[in-house]
């Protein structure tokens, strides 16, 4: 078996006691969506009924690309996911990569993530970042006595307001929002205020693992992803994680490549998207997610009608 197409991959859905109304769920509200995980099936393509990371461990490099390859990464690297907010999620912070292996164990990931909102009701607001003036020794002293919300920078939120969050930076999501999250692999939160719901609802909070973890981080302020219907990929995050991309698309094909370096995951956002490439052609419809291996670089994305998908790559 080769990796000749892209995988398409079933989403797992998961309750949250803040999860909306937007996905269906049997009994609590589901609040996250996970489109790409290690532990996702593949429903279509090379290796269908196995899970990602099985197909990571067996196919490597063709997979991953050879900058991950080179840098000696053999685990799939990103979660992505789409997260429905009813309620505030708890005022919350992740380690970097030294941190997590200090506090969780050699091996273990940290958190770097970012924010697409893709939908906000009037009056959504996020928390992302702290108010200029706050130093350090305010912010570890606020966590200790629970008035860090105090200290935090509170953001109106639209659509196509993108927010780059890397390890260290106090955030909390608010009610109304639909958002697209890119991040590390890694389900490690270390929650600093949970708006007074109870620990014993498995929300504990970690007060000592934030004081490690959060840095002062005042410039949070979302820039907006700009709505181009060129069909040129716009770049509207890029770290040393991960990089995300938007693309408006139309009839008109727009013309990508791994180069054979990185793996590209692509999700459509609006319309009927086609994608193709040597010997495969795979039709998706919004929330649908490919991933398109590095080994197979020149790829076509177009719509019947006007359309929206995000890439998302390793930084």
């Amino acid at each position: 078996m080769e990796l000749k197409s892209p995988l398409l991959l079933d989403s797992v859905a998961v309750q949250r006691v803040w999860g909306g109304s937007r996905f269906e769920g049997p009994e609590m509200p589901i609040g996250e969506v996970w489109l790409v995980h290690d532990e996702n099936v593949i429903k279509g393509g090379p290796g269908a009924g196995k899970t990602l990371g099985w197909v990571c461990e067996t196919f490597g490099e063709a997979l991953l690309g050879s900058a991950l390859w080179a840098k000696s990464e053999r685990r799939f690297p990103l979660l992505i996911k789409l997260i429905d907010a009813a309620e505030w999620l708890s005022i919350q912070v992740h380690p970097n990569d030294d941190q997590a292996a200090s506090l969780e164990g050699d091996g273990v990931r940290g958190k770097s993530e970012a924010w697409m909102v893709l939908d906000a009701e009037a009056g959504a607001q996020i928390i992302a970042g702290t108010q200029r003036g706050v130093d350090q020794h305010h912010l570890e002293e606020a966590i200790r006595q629970g008035t860090v919300a105090d200290l935090l920078s509170v953001h109106d939120v639209s659509a196509g307001d993108v927010f780059d969050l890397p390890a260290g930076t106090i955030h909390a999501l608010g009610p109304g929002t639909l958002i697209y999250e890119v991040q590390q692999s890694s389900t490690i939160t270390y929650r600093i205020s949970d708006w007074n719901r109870p620990s014993s609802a498995g929300r504990a909070l970690h007060i000592d693992q934030a004081i490690v973890c959060a840095r002062v981080t005042p410039n949070c302020a979302p820039t907006r992803a700009p709505v181009i219907w060129s069909g040129e990929p716009t770049e509207t995050v890029s770290s040393e994680f991960f990089k995300l991309i938007s693309i408006a698309v139309d009839e008109q094909p727009v013309e990508l490549c791994t180069a054979g370096e990185r793996f590209h995951v692509v999700t459509a956002i609006e319309g009927a998207i086609l994608l193709s490439g040597n010997g495969w052609q795979n039709a998706i419809r919004p929330f649908d997610t490919l991933v398109i291996p590095a080994a197979l670089h020149q790829y076509v994305v177009s719509g019947a009608d006007s359309g929206r998908v995000l890439i998302s790559m390793p930084g």
